[in-house]
């Protein structure tokens, strides 16, 4: 995931939302109930403290017509579980 293909940048522990980068423009951000999708399913996967992960994810509230893709990486495995989420339009992860 590219920086300048990143739309969304977030912070995560578990299920918890530590921080969240995203444009200032109201209608470009994201909506709580699309927030809540990504955070159920990052906080969810068991292998998120050991393993990268790429998926595609549906955000029904930001587009209903297509996918974005969520990078995931746990940054504090030991201690925390402190994750950062990625997500982009592009579905490469160069």
């Amino acid at each position: 995931c590219r920086g300048d293909d990143t739309l969304f940048a977030l912070l995560v522990i578990g299920t918890r939302l530590v921080t969240i980068v995203q444009p200032s423009n109201p209608s470009s951000q994201l909506h709580t109930s699309d927030l809540h999708l990504i955070m159920t399913f990052v906080g969810r996967q068991p292998g998120l403290l050991t393993n990268e992960l790429w998926f595609p994810v549906c955000l029904p509230r930001f587009d209903s017509s297509g996918f974005l893709y969520a990078y995931t990486s746990c940054l504090d495995p030991v201690h925390t579980g402190l994750s950062i989420v990625l997500i982009s339009g592009n579905n490469s992860t160069e």
